[in-house]
């Protein structure tokens, strides 16, 4: 009896997998992650671009730092070097001004 009842009254498959509303709004999401990456790449290569160009101005002014210190001796950070008596004449001023 069990076995008829069973049979008298089918239930429904179950359905396995994803609707086509899920997939398209998976696309949907996936679709505005790869424009947004797209959209910040020129950026990001302007960027490393600026970055190159500074970086190498700053390699550019360290080496005349490094040729003037080769030529005068070193200075302080007030421009005073223990080759020349004075300094430079604007530091000197200024020293003048602080004593």
């Amino acid at each position: 009896m069990r076995n008829a009842i069973n049979k008298s009254s089918p239930q429904p498959a179950r359905r396995r997998g994803f609707t086509f509303i899920e997939v398209m709004f998976a696309v949907m999401i996936l679709g505005f992650g790869v424009i947004m990456i797209a959209a910040m790449l020129p950026v990001a290569v302007r960027q490393t671009q600026n970055t190159r160009e500074t970086n190498a101005g700053s390699a550019i002014v360290e080496s005349g730092f490094h040729q003037l210190e080769a030529i005068w001796g070193s200075y302080d950070a007030v421009g005073r070097s223990p080759l020349l008596s004075g300094g430079l004449p604007a530091t000197n001023r200024l020293n003048s001004q602080l004593k």
